[in-house]
């Protein structure tokens, strides 16, 4: 039996941890190791992660907290309270039974756990060579996965490539496939793609059009009582020549009013506040800048020429947006449009508070223009509002197979906040 210890704060002898860290220690003798970092809980990005990380993400509870984790792949994670009452009453009398025991208990607790999942898809192009051909491919990996495991489905933008109806009834063809399997209806909101031709926009010449955002369901606020989430759903193309993207201040004032308006209902109908639930933004453009190896032609000759690969698609007024997720207490920040998976944390002073967001890009989940594969999956604990992500890749882009590459763990204590 393996246990890992995460440290509400760095180490101290006379700490709660430190006392069941030598409780346990000791007590499992040569049946158990027991490990406790010397290093402060906060915001991990980990590479190949070994099963108690994964299970610091799947099952996430904020620190001091403990993972325990066997041989055979058994793996769970609890608040050092439960974990206290778990080794003592259920795990001790068991380790000389063997391995495979001790597995089993481990394996029965964390079923006991509901986090709640949601899968993150981005940037389908459906009508490009490359998205087309993995579309099939896509359908039967996510049949594999059990898709009742997630409690929704988000897709951050440009569902097919250029507004076309064909292209639109091709996405609409997957999202009946995949509501069908979760038995929920699917978050969307508009790329570039989604409604511009070939995603650009040039005064004069090229005209975006807003025909069939209605048609994918888009909805600037959903409210998700069983997740306890909120969803903010920007149109980042609202404004914005050539790929460049922009969340107007008359958008978020009207999402705030949305939002205030469902609080005011709520209340008059004595339901629960949804400022307390988790909130999440979903946008197309990515709000922190960070640099990829380009994957299509055009790409490498616009970043040789303009020597800046965000100058034809950044997201303006980018700072402004982030500012206002972070007055709103946004946790979770998930965009698409760049076609490679990335994650950056941000600190954000808010009326002298101190607040840390995370935006998470997802990639191109069906390889457009000949990008990687790749979704993400972000768990989260209702109870106590933490969350974590694992970041999944198909980098051969032909099929050999999606593989966990790096996840991010929420670590803090209990007593730090959005």
């Amino acid at each position: 039996m393996y246990a890992l210890i995460v440290p509400e704060r760095p180490w101290d002898s006379s700490s709660p941890e430190n006392e069941f860290f030598q409780e346990a220690a000791h007590s499992s003798r040569q049946e158990g190791l027991i490990l406790m970092p010397d290093a402060p809980p906060g915001i991990l990005h980990i590479m190949d992660p070994f099963p108690a990380l994964q299970a610091l993400v799947k099952m996430p509870v904020a620190a001091p907290a403990v993972a325990f984790w066997t041989s055979l792949g058994a793996a769970c994670a609890l608040s050092l309270q439960a974990a206290k009452n778990f080794f003592r009453n259920e795990i001790l009398d068991h380790l000389k039974v063997g391995p495979r025991a001790i597995d089993g208990i481990i394996r029965e607790r964390a079923a006991q756990t509901r986090t709640q999942n949601l899968l993150h898809i981005s940037d389908l192009h459906f009508g490009d060579a490359k998205s087309d051909e993995s579309r099939r491919y896509l359908k039967s990996h996510f049949d594999l996965l059990d898709m009742n495991e997630f409690d929704r489905v988000v897709v951050t933008g440009d569902l097919f490539n250029t507004p076309d109806a064909k292209l639109r009834d091709q996405f609409l063809d997957f999202r009946s496939d995949v509501e069908r399997m979760t038995h929920k209806p699917l978050i969307v909101i508009p790329g570039n793609h989604d409604v511009r031709p070939k995603g650009n926009k040039v005064p004069g010449i090229l005209r975006q059009t807003y025909e069939f955002v209605v048609d994918i369901g888009w909805l600037p606020l959903i409210i998700d009582d069983d997740m306890e989430c909120v969803f903010f759903c920007f149109n980042s193309v609202e404004e914005g020549n050539l790929a460049r993207g922009c969340v107007t201040d008359g958008q978020r004032m009207r999402i705030a009013a949305s939002f205030n308006e469902e609080r005011a209902r709520r209340r008059r109908q004595q339901k629960p506040d949804i400022d307390a639930f988790t909130k999440i933004a979903l946008v197309h453009h990515h709000p922190f800048s960070y640099e990829t190896v380009p994957t299509a032609g055009y790409d490498t000759f616009l970043r040789t020429i303009t020597g800046n690969e965000d100058t034809f698609t950044r997201f303006e007024q980018a700072e402004q947006f982030v500012s206002w997720c972070a007055e709103r207490k946004v946790s979770l920040i998930l965009h698409g449009h760049k076609h490679v998976p990335h994650h950056v944390r941000a600190n954000v002073d808010v009326n002298g508070q101190h607040h840390t967001l995370v935006a998470v890009g997802c990639g191109s989940t069906t390889g457009a223009e000949n990008s990687p594969l790749c979704y993400d999956v972000i768990s989260l604990d209702p109870t106590t509002r933490r969350w974590g992500v694992t970041f999944h890749y198909d980098a051969s882009k032909s099929g050999a197979g999606f593989r966990q590459q790096e996840i991010i763990a929420d670590t803090r204590s209990a007593m730090s906040s959005w």
